[in-house]
């Protein structure tokens, strides 16, 4: 356990960490096992900045006067416990990776590789999403998991960070084969003690959504949380008949629209890019047009900004007068989740 004292020292130390970026380069170039310095891991990463937040605040925490009423404590007990703490916080708590077979409908059986990384456990339940990507692996659930920590304790959230994945391309998949895999994983999760109400919390990510929740939700409830009045909490993003809340699909995506729209209506930091205050008139791309993009397209939109360019997997999107974002989802919903021939744009090769 460590201290939340520490955490919230680091709140501020992560967002002035970006304005250090020797510091940041020469931590990661330290912990690479890269052949290439330049292209650390995503897990490199998030510890290089890590140590770069570290490097602004030890001493600080290390020096700071203990409050009223606080144990007296030696110098050099003081200086061990600080640094034991911020040891702690770096490594991901526990990682599981798990290899379980399921039954295609062809009726060939294939391995399926899931993982689940748990970073801190100094606030319970752990929370963070499950996705479902081909290129999932345990560098990155690992490196989310340890952003997420950091995210919840910047807004004073009681979480510990945790991530999850299933190496699979959903799309390739049937409906009845995807219930098969979620309901295995659950079980897979549930025997190592990896989800539940009060000791780690899935959430929808990249590739699942309400659906796949309530399978979670519903296998948790009939294997180790059976009897549990609390089961189907080992979950959130779950249909709203199920216990879900109105408005969670598109949480992720107002949350962008909000960072953005702080951002900009401050004149200091909308000067230090060289933009005016206030969103209307600003022209803006979205790398992505699922549930997160769709939704802060359309608050962005609301806002009086103009979508000029879309880059999906299948094609990018562009013009310069404005994409609608409703015309956008229509045609994509009628169009097999495909961008491609949208009337209201020109496909391009460009990258933006």
């Amino acid at each position: 356990m460590f201290s939340l004292q520490s955490v919230s020292s680091l709140r501020g130390a992560f967002i002035r960490s970006t304005k250090c970026l020797p510091a940041v380069q020469n931590a990661v170039a330290k912990m690479s096992t890269s052949s290439d310095p330049q292209d650390p891991s995503f897990t490199q990463m998030c510890e290089g900045f890590f140590e770069n937040a570290r490097s602004y605040v030890e001493h600080r925490l290390i020096t700071k006067p203990d409050p009223p009423g606080y144990r007296p404590e030696k110098f050099e007990d003081k200086k061990h416990r600080i640094k034991g703490t911020l040891d702690v916080m770096k490594p991901c708590a526990d990682v599981l990776s798990v290899v379980f077979p399921i039954k295609r409908d062809n009726g060939e059986f294939e391995l399926i590789q899931g993982y689940r990384a748990q970073h801190s456990h100094h606030r319970s339940p752990c929370k963070g999403g499950i996705r479902y990507s081909d290129d999932v692996d345990i560098d990155e659930v690992q490196a989310l998991a340890t952003l997420m920590t950091f995210k919840c304790a910047v807004v004073d959230v009681p979480f510990g960070g945790a991530k999850g994945g299933i190496k699979i391309k959903p799309s390739e998949y049937s409906l009845r084969e995807l219930e098969r895999i979620t309901r295995r994983f659950t079980v897979e999760l549930a025997k190592k003690n990896f989800i539940g109400p009060g000791l780690d919390v899935p959430a929808p990510d990249m590739g699942t959504g309400e659906r796949e929740m309530s399978w979670i939700a519903d296998s948790f409830d009939m294997t180790l949380g059976y009897g549990n009045m609390n089961a189907y909490a080992c979950v959130t993003g779950k249909p709203v008949h199920l216990g879900g809340i109105h408005g969670r699909v598109s949480a992720t995506g107002r949350g962008v629209f909000h960072g953005i729209d702080n951002f900009l209506n401050s004149e200091k930091y909308a000067k230090l890019v060289n933009l005016e205050p206030g969103l209307r008139g600003k022209t803006f791309i979205v790398q992505g047009f699922g549930n997160v993009g769709l939704h802060t397209c359309r608050y962005l939109h609301r806002a009086g900004a103009r979508c000029i360019g879309i880059m999906e997997r299948d094609g990018n999107l562009y013009n310069e007068n404005g994409i609608d974002p409703k015309e956008l989802e229509d045609y994509k919903l009628d169009n097999n989740g495909s961008v491609k021939g949208f009337p209201g744009a020109k496909m391009t090769e460009e990258t933006f």
